[in-house]
């Protein structure tokens, strides 16, 4: 594993993940305060986030999704997976600076919304996915080591296919456009095959580009799952600075996108099948409006604010409130009869007679 040991160990745990002759993890962080008395149980909590999302939540197996602005997105062939996988599910976080300052998403103090950083909103919103859907959810809170911060997920990833059959690393920046729709449908929609490891969107047109000029990959979204070539494919990247393979593949322990830039210029070259399914990035890069780059990419499933941080909390409130007031408009409805009181529809408009004194 050469340079890869010693990277990373949890920064929450005693025992150390990594191969015996890394070097022992940091002391364990100490526990989380107890909940306050006001705080309902977690199972309450997690309720609520159910009770909100049930109604709209996708067939894994429907036919076809369609947005809120009309476009369709049928399946084109029959669906692989037709049962929920559950906590077969990991959506993971994936972080090597602390998290416990003001406003961040292990400060048990959230303040204004306005104020909540993108971190945490965006992480915030990672949780709720996996809650609405029974998926399992973890925060990696990981040591840096000898390769830079970025290689965290790479590692993350590897170590939890070991436990989960798919793993999904998404970016702080990054968010679910329709919460409802399931990864399950997703893995449909986007055709991995029993045989695919890893798929990731195409970057932005003008964004990073390989060492050949081809359009560049965006790591920031990722859903991996075990399969044949998962522990090789992994092992090829995680080593890539280590050049037993790929000369040149060092400078990315520090240049560039790191992590990113061993992928698209080595590792997808190594595979010629559906260990790699591209997703478009129209699909899961940029956002609704992004005029940089690549305007196409508006993050149909997968909103990535690669450009611009500070859209992340609004995205998310909107996304939440869409659905709340959805539920809030079908309950005034089931109410009409008794709260609308509607002269204008019922009799003859008489206003006119009674002029006001």
């Amino acid at each position: 594993m050469g340079l890869i040991q010693g990277y990373i160990g949890y920064a929450t745990s005693s025992n150390c993940p990594l191969p015996p002759s890394a070097p022992s993890c940091a002391p364990p962080a100490p526990p989380p305060p107890p909940p306050s008395p006001a705080d309902p149980p977690a199972d309450k909590q997690t309720s609520v986030i159910n009770s909100l999302f049930q109604p709209f939540l996708l067939p894994i197996t429907a036919k076809q999704f369609i947005s809120r602005s009309g476009k369709k997105f049928p399946l084109k062939k029959k669906p692989r997976i037709t049962k929920p996988l559950g906590k077969d599910i990991l959506i993971m976080d994936v972080e090597t600076r602390p998290l416990d300052d003001a406003g961040k998403v292990l400060n048990r103090h959230l303040p204004d919304i306005e104020e909540v950083p993108y971190d945490t909103m965006g992480r915030l919103d990672h949780y709720m996915y996996a809650r609405i859907h029974g998926y399992d959810y973890k925060l990696m809170q990981l040591i840096e080591g000898d390769l830079k911060a970025q290689w965290a997920k790479v590692i993350a990833m590897d170590k939890a296919l070991r436990d989960y059959k798919v793993v999904v690393f998404i970016d702080a920046d990054a968010l679910w456009s329709y919460p409802h729709v399931p990864v399950e449908w997703l893995m449909n929609h986007w055709g991995m095959t029993d045989e695919t490891v890893i798929a990731l969107p195409d970057d932005v047109s003008g964004g990073w580009e390989d060492v050949y000029g081809n359009r560049g990959m965006n790591t920031g979204f990722c859903i991996t799952q075990q399969a044949p070539s998962t522990r090789d494919l992994f092992e090829r990247w995680i080593t890539c600075p280590d050049e037993t393979r790929y000369p040149e593949c060092s400078k990315y322990k520090e240049d560039g996108l790191k992590e990113q830039s061993a992928f698209i210029d080595f590792i997808r070259h190594d595979y010629n099948g559906s260990e790699i399914v591209t997703i478009p990035c129209t699909e899961a890069m940029g956002y609704p409006g992004q005029k940089e780059g690549d305007g196409e990419c508006t993050g149909d499933f997968v909103q990535h604010f690669t450009t611009w941080k500070d859209g992340v909390g609004t995205a998310v409130q909107h996304s939440v409130m869409q659905y709340f007031m959805e539920r809030v408009h079908k309950q005034f409805h089931g109410e009409f009869n008794d709260i609308v009181v509607d002269e204008l529809h019922s009799q003859p408009k008489t206003y006119s007679e009674t002029p006001y004194s």
